[in-house]
C-alpha cells in the first residue's frame, strides 16, 4: 500500500524479539498500542521525507529556492510537532496512558529522523552510505531492545524508549557532514502545500496497515487469533521490505527522467513488467515458505493459525511489488494527488472488506481483505496514472 521507502524501519525485528515471551495475548496488546501510535506518526513526518527525496534529486521549479533549507525545515517541524503531541498526551490522558503514548511518540519521532537522513543520502545517489546508515540505525536500536527482552519481559514503554534511544545514538555518532544539521523553525506555506499530499498518503497508509488489528480487536475481542494474525502480518510486512531498496533505485531513475515523456514511458513500462514477474515469484514462494518462516521467527505456538494467515498474506506480494513501481512513478512525476486519492480509496476498501469478512471468516477474512485491497490500489493507481497522455511533468 505505502510507498515502500516510507515503511517503518526495524518494526518487524523488534516485535519478533519480544513476540515469543509475550505470547499471542501480550503481542496483541503491544501491536494495538503500536497501531494507535502509528496513526499519529504521519503528522510528525508530514510527508517531508518523501518531499526531501524528490526535491533533492530534481527540484520542482516552484520549490527550487527552498530546496537548500528543506532538511532543516523538515527537522524543525518534526521536533515541534513531536513535542506538541507529547504535551497533549500529558495534559489530556491519565498518567499510564500518557506515558505509554509519549514513549511511542518519542520512538516514532526518532524513526522519522532516520527516514529524513535516508532520504537525503538516497537523493544524492549514495545508496552505499544509506545502507550503512540503515545498518547502523537498526543495530543501535535492536541491541538495547534485545538486551531488555533477554533480561526481563519488556513493557511497551521500555521497547519504545530503547528503540528510539538507539536511533538517536546512531544519529549522534554520525561523522561530520554526513547528515547532521540544525533545525529551522520557519513556516513556509509553499512547502506545506507541497507536502500535504504526502501527509495524506502517509495517514491513509498508516490507517490501512494498522486498522485490521484494531478491527480484529473490536470484532473478536481478546481472542488469541488476533495475536496470531499480528504475528503473520509482521512477517508479511517484513517480507515486503525487500522491495524497498529496488523501489528507491527505481524512484531516482524515474525522477531524473520526469521531464522526458518518451524515455519515462519506456522505463516505466520495463519496470512494471519486471515488477509483475518478481511479485508473482515472491507470492508463490512466500505462500509455500510461510509455515516454516512462522515457526522460525515466532515459535511453535504460532505455527498453525499464523502460518495459514501468513500464507494468504504472502499472495498479496503479487500486487505489492508492481504497486511499488506505480507509487514511485506517481511521486516522481508530481502526481502525489493521484496517489493520495488511490490510497484513500484503498483504505476505505480495506475497512469495508474487514467488517464484511472478519465476522464470518476470522483472520482468514482479514488476509483476504489485504489481498483485494492491494489489487484495488494497483488498479486505482494505474487508471489514475494513464488517464492523461502526458504524465511526465508537473500537474496543471
Amino acid at each position: 500500500m505505502a510507498c515502500h521507502a516510507l515503511r517503518r524501519p526495524g518494526i518487524d525485528g523488534h516485535i519478533g524479539v519480544i513476540g515469543a515471551p509475550h505470547g499471542a495475548g501480550g503481542l496483541r496488546h503491544l501491536l494495538y498500542i503500536l497501531g494507535v501510535v502509528t496513526l499519529l506518526a504521519p503528522f510528525q513526518n508530514a510527508g517531508f521525507s518523501t518531499l526531501l527525496l524528490r526535491e533533492k534529486i530534481s527540484a520542482t521549479p516552484a520549490l527550487a529556492a527552498l530546496a537548500p533549507a528543506l532538511p532543516g525545515l523538515a527537522l524543525g517541524h518534526l521536533l515541534a510537532v513531536s513535542l506538541a503531541l507529547m504535551c497533549g498526551a500529558v495534559l489530556l490522558l491519565p498518567f499510564p496512558e500518557a506515558a505509554r503514548l509519549s514513549c511511542g511518540i518519542f520512538c516514532f519521532g526518532a524513526i522519522a529522523l532516520s527516514q529524513q537522513i535516508s532520504a537525503r543520502l538516497k537523493s544524492a545517489g549514495d545508496f552505499y552510505g544509506e545502507a550503512r546508515w540503515q545498518a547502523r540505525g537498526r543495530t543501535f536500536s535492536a541491541l538495547p531492545v534485545a538486551a531488555v527482552a533477554l533480561l526481563t519481559i519488556p513493557s511497551p514503554n521500555a521497547v519504545f524508549l530503547c528503540w528510539g534511544g538507539g536511533l538517536l545514538m546512531a544519529f549522534r555518532l554520525l561523522p561530520r557532514g554526513s547528515g547532521k544539521l540544525r533545525p529551522r523553525y520557519r513556516l513556509e506555506t509553499s512547502l506545506y502545500q507541497a507536502s500535504l499530499g504526502f501527509l495524506w498518503i502517509e495517514l491513509t497508509t498508516a490507517i490501512y496497515h494498522r486498522i485490521d488489528i484494531v478491527i480484529l480487536h473490536h470484532l473478536l475481542g481478546d481472542a488469541p487469533a488476533v495475536g496470531h494474525y499480528a504475528a503473520a502480518y509482521r512477517l508479511f510486512d517484513g517480507a515486503s521490505l525487500f522491495v524497498a531498496p529496488i523501489a528507491s533505485i527505481c524512484f531516482r531513475e524515474l525522477r531524473l527522467l520526469w521531464r522526458d515523456a518518451d524515455a519515462l514511458h519506456r522505463l516505466s513500462g520495463k519496470l512494471l513488467l519486471a515488477a509483475l514477474g518478481m511479485g508473482i515469484l515472491l507470492a508463490g514462494g512466500g505462500y509455500y515458505a510461510a509455515p516454516a518462516a512462522v515457526r522460525l521467527f515466532f515459535g511453535a505456538a504460532y505455527s498453525e493459525a499464523s502460518a495459514e494467515a501468513a500464507g494468504w498474506l504472502f499472495l498479496g506480494l503479487a500486487f505489492i511489488v508492481p504497486n511499488a513501481v506505480l507509487t514511485q512513478l506517481a511521486i516522481a512525476t508530481n502526481r502525489e494527488r493521484c496517489y493520495a486519492w488511490a490510497a484513500c480509496f484503498s483504505a476505505l476498501l480495506n475497512i469495508s472488506l474487514n467488517f464484511a469478512l472478519v465476522p464470518a471468516h476470522g483472520i482468514r477474512g482479514a488476509a483476504w481483505a489485504t489481498i483485494v485491497t492491494e489489487a484495488g490500489l494497483g488498479l486505482a493507481l494505474y487508471l489514475g496514472m494513464t488517464r492523461r497522455k502526458n504524465f511526465s511533468g508537473p500537474p496543471a
